[in-house]
């Protein structure tokens, strides 16, 4: 159905298979088992496979992550409204005299 018609839309997060292919000719580019490239980042084999056949829909958690990692999804992107991270100031020195005023 068409975005909009019947309270039904396309949701953005939704990986495609021709996505799912396209990592696929990627890692056989390259020469490279997924098993390898999971073990490397610390992810585990079978999720990797899970996400890849569309078993897991990486909607949280590992699989989520896995899905960020192979590039099927967009890192996190803040919401609206969310304020800027704060740096922390540096710490000052012990025993040096600071400008109060009083």
């Amino acid at each position: 159905m068409l975005p909009g018609i019947s309270g039904t839309s396309i949701r953005m997060s939704e990986i495609s298979a021709a996505q799912v292919e396209a990592v696929r000719a990627a890692f056989y580019d390259r020469g490279e088992d997924v098993a390898s490239w999971a073990r490397a980042r610390g992810f585990r084999p079978a999720n990797v496979y899970r996400v890849l056949s569309g078993q897991s829909k990486a909607k949280r958690g590992e699989g989520h992550r896995i899905a960020i990692a192979l590039g099927l999804k967009p890192s996190a992107v803040p919401r609206l409204g969310d304020a800027p991270p704060v740096e922390a100031s540096p710490p000052q020195a012990k025993g040096k005299a600071t400008d109060q005023a009083s």
